[in-house]
């Protein structure tokens, strides 16, 4: 799940026009670092839910195995 949120962030920042990664760039280059830093912030918060989503599902699917950090 990292890795795919960070491909595409990259991709978005190279050849996008739209989306978190291209707002990131344009406000950098705009000198507007407080909403650089607000799309950081949503962009971690998102890396987040993501994350818990995507534990919460193994979870349930694969509930014989034990619980815990995936590797």
């Amino acid at each position: 799940m990292p890795v795919s949120l960070i491909i595409t962030l990259v991709t978005e920042i190279i050849g996008e026009s739209r989306g978190l990664g291209f707002f990131v760039t344009f406000a950098t280059s705009s000198f507007q670092y407080a909403r650089a830093l607000a799309a950081f912030f949503v962009i971690a918060v998102l890396g987040f839910i993501l994350d818990r989503v995507l534990t919460y599902a193994r979870d349930r699917i694969v509930f014989w195995q034990a619980s815990g950090p995936m590797i």
